[in-house]
């Protein structure tokens, strides 16, 4: 690793060449820009034509929103009681932290996420179909 002293403190970096985030950080980027044109499109296709411009702010409001909140749970579990983020004996040292719990919260999260998401989705789709004068599908 890569030792880097600052004042009286010793911070200790991996010897992780770039190349080897790239892709991450390319799957990101893909991901959003799925995500936010699908979202969009579908906040945008459901508003009636008088709402449409108030909807699609709501759409940034609420992704600003996420972001917020994101750095709340950062905030949080990087609290000495908790300590998943850093190592308080030995700042700067993440050997010692519990990363792993974090990213397993963050699977709980989003696990939680698309199971509302799946409820809410069916419940769109029947009333969409009631509206429309069509039997809901996959009943008969």
């Amino acid at each position: 690793g890569l030792d880097t002293k600052i004042g009286n403190a010793t911070y200790y970096a991996a010897d992780l060449p770039i190349w080897c985030q790239v892709p991450q950080y390319i799957l990101i980027g893909i991901s959003e820009i799925f995500a936010s044109i699908a979202g969009l499109e579908f906040a945008y296709s459901a508003a009636p034509k008088s709402m449409q411009s108030a909807i699609m702010g709501l759409f940034f409001f609420f992704s600003g929103v996420g972001s917020f909140v994101g750095s709340g749970l950062l905030a949080l579990v990087s609290l000495p009681a908790i300590g998943w983020m850093s190592s308080h004996t030995d700042l700067g040292n993440i050997n010692k932290c519990s990363l792993d719990n974090y990213f397993f919260l963050l699977a709980a999260i989003q696990g939680v996420t698309l199971i509302l998401f799946l409820i809410i989705s069916v419940r769109y789709e029947r009333q969409k179909a009631k509206a429309n004068g069509i039997g809901a599908p996959g009943r008969t």
